[in-house]
């Protein structure tokens, strides 16, 4: 039977849809383990919440017999159940019918204790209404959702998702009545599934590309030309010479070269790598609620080992923002030409965030250069350092560094379930726990950021080959050329094929006589873009047919043209590219097709319009034009006939 809980897990992992199915075993996941008592305490607090009459029934074809009033609420006791389908549905509203011979509206209510629903959450809920319209022989139009801890409502058409749900149902029973296990794919859902260390083994075993972070669509490529391990990906990279016109572009992230880099075991560099910190290093690191948009702890690191100093800032509440985001500038003042470094995308944010709410110091000052010219580590990684990891995650690259954090099941999603507890109790534990969490990280960004000073030549002498990094430019390509270096015993033999390219360099030396050598001229080719359209005109078609006069006509496609015209204004005449929409028609009587004018449909491709036409015999005629053309240089047309 397809659940709710199963519909859940298969939106986030088909994997884990199938191990629920059967019944396997999982270790206990501290997250996953905080998310679902939190899911079930909001269930049973929004049950409180509904209106003093609510009702508990037995069965949902109980709901047919009701006759209401006025709007009721419901909690049913069991699982509504509809053929191979089960849903828990948490509850359910009827509204009395707006006439006499109408039926009652099923509403079916769900608890969301987040406060921004997520695509899975509209999908549960149309799966919920899917449901109960099977089992209550109704028909479930409307259905809503409270989360979030205001208790927001959230109302939604069922209509909007019912086809995707019946998708996902298919899909769903597809998986459960085949005979072998889905393969395994390890995607963001998993540091918050129960079945991660199970998962991430069985693809250490296999080798399995989804370890590379890879995309559903870049893996099915690769699958495609019969590569399905990591150490296969890693013999596909070829390095190639970069072409001079993408210089000043980015570099492109290859998954060969992480699969190689892994392989050997060293760190691949592309590229001229640089990292710039000319001033005194301040590694900073933020921890926040994402759900509530909430920040509340900082952390900094001033300076490098032995005299480097450790800050924190700490938010007991939401209205204690401004002041952590004050002492973070504040301190940023204090410093000597500060130098902000941080790692990923969530401290930009919240630098963004906190200059728009709180306002940001003047660019002039210490902590306004140090806020403008912050560095992303992972910027500087991406695409040009290859650590032997199998991602670019802190964690993974300062353990391979040798860092270790203080509690090693420690993450930035168990930091989240520790601030909701430490909401809850004020222990002064859990909060010591955090602040600890977060001094590591800000350990481990300054052992991530002296290692790449290192690769890149810029916090010592020592190169890149020197700590074992290898430079992809000094890579001899790992595939065999049909043109081999020519070696023999015989030395002659050598000076002999050395010698075979005298001829063709002494043809190519010439003295220059004075005159110059006469070359082709290549000119390159330039594709013809067409432009967009910056107006629309939908054009009216004849009431009758223009062959025989019949109004009995039959509709045909739309018809469009996009052409060059005039558009007529009151005190100006302007050159606008025009589409033009026609609707054809076919006459029933004499089956002529009528649509646009013939004008539009005489050659391959118009180029001009009506008015522009009409504009042209006007100056030719009325003005008198000589040699037939017409120059308007107040438009930019030139039409010669």
């Amino acid at each position: 039977m397809i659940t709710s809980e199963l519909f859940e897990a298969y939106l986030a992992c088909p994997t884990k849809c199938f191990l629920k199915s059967i019944g396997e075993s999982s270790k206990e996941n501290a997250y996953a383990t905080w998310i679902e008592n939190r899911k079930q305490s909001y269930c049973r607090e929004g049950v409180k919440r509904l209106p003093p009459n609510t009702l508990q029934i037995v069965d949902i074809r109980d709901l047919k017999r009701v006759r209401l009033m006025a709007p009721q609420c419901f909690v049913l006791d069991r699982a509504v159940q509809a053929q191979n389908l089960g849903s828990s549905v948490h509850a359910v509203q009827l509204i009395p019918p707006p006439g006499a011979h109408t039926s009652s509206q099923i509403v079916p209510i769900r608890f969301v204790h987040t406060n921004k629903l997520s695509r899975a959450d509209r999908l549960l809920i149309g799966f919920d209404a899917f449901v109960l319209s099977n089992a209550a022989g109704a028909q479930v139009g409307l259905a809503k959702i409270m989360h979030g801890d205001h208790w927001s409502v959230f109302k939604m058409k069922t209509s909007l998702v019912s086809r995707e749900v019946g998708k996902v149902v298919s899909k769903i029973t597809a998986l459960l009545s085949a005979t072998s296990p889905p393969e395994i794919v390890l995607n963001r859902h998993c540091p918050e599934c129960e079945f991660q260390d199970r998962c991430r083994k069985r693809a250490i075993e296999k080798n399995d590309l989804s370890l590379l972070g890879l995309t559903d669509k870049e893996k099915a490529k690769f699958n495609r030309k019969g590569i399905f391990t990591v150490n296969q990906l890693s013999y596909t990279f070829r390095p190639r010479r970069r072409a001079k016109r993408f210089a000043g572009r980015s570099e492109k992230y290859h998954h060969s070269l992480k699969a190689l880099a892994v392989r050997e075991g060293k760190t691949h560099l592309v590229g001229n790598v640089q990292l710039q910190m000319e001033g005194t290093p301040v590694f900073f690191d933020v921890e926040g609620l994402p759900d509530r948009d909430f920040y509340y702890l900082i952390g900094l690191l001033v300076g490098s080992e032995p005299a480097a100093q450790h800050h924190t800032l700490w938010a007991t509440e939401a209205a204690d923002e401004q002041k952590i985001w004050r002492g973070l500038l504040d301190i940023l003042s204090s410093i000597n030409n500060p130098v902000l470094l941080h790692y990923g995308s969530f401290e930009t944010s919240f630098i963004k965030k906190m200059s728009e709410r709180y306002g940001k110091p003047t660019e002039d000052s210490a902590a306004g250069r140090a806020i403008t010219t912050s560095i992303n580590l992972l910027s500087v990684i991406f695409a040009q350092v290859y650590f032997p990891c199998y991602s670019n995650g802190l964690k993974e690259i300062a353990r391979f560094l040798g860092f270790e954090w203080t509690d090693t099941l420690s993450s930035g999603l168990q930091s989240i379930a520790w601030r909701y507890e430490w909401e809850e109790s004020r222990d002064p534990a859990i909060r010591e726990k955090l602040i600890a969490y977060n001094a590591d990280d800000c350990s481990a960004l300054r052992i991530v950021a002296q290692s790449i000073a290192r690769l890149t030549g810029s916090g010592s002498g020592e190169s890149p080959s020197e700590l074992g990094a290898i430079r992809v430019e000094s890579l001899r390509k790992n595939s065999p050329s049909k043109w081999h270096t020519f070696k023999s015993p015989v030395s002659d033999l050598d000076q002999i094929n050395a010698a075979a390219h005298w001829n063709y360099q002494r043809d190519r030396v010439y003295v220059r006589s004075g005159l110059e050598k006469r070359r082709t001229i290549r000119r390159s080719k330039t594709m013809s873009r067409h432009k967009a359209a910056q107006q629309t005109i939908v054009l009216k078609a004849p009431a009758s047919c223009p062959e025989c006069g019949t109004e009995w006509r039959k509709r045909g496609r739309v018809r469009s043209i996009t052409v060059q015209d005039l558009v007529f204004g009151r005190y100006s005449v302007k050159r606008r590219i025009v589409k033009y929409l026609v609707q054809s028609h076919c006459c029933r009587g004499c089956r002529y097709d009528f649509d646009l004018h013939e004008w539009y449909l005489r050659g391959h491709a118009r180029k001009w319009g009506w008015n522009v036409l009409s504009y042209f015999i006007y100056h030719v005629v009325g003005y008198a034009s000589r040699n037939g053309r017409c120059n308007t240089p107040c438009t930019g047309c030139s039409v010669s006939t």
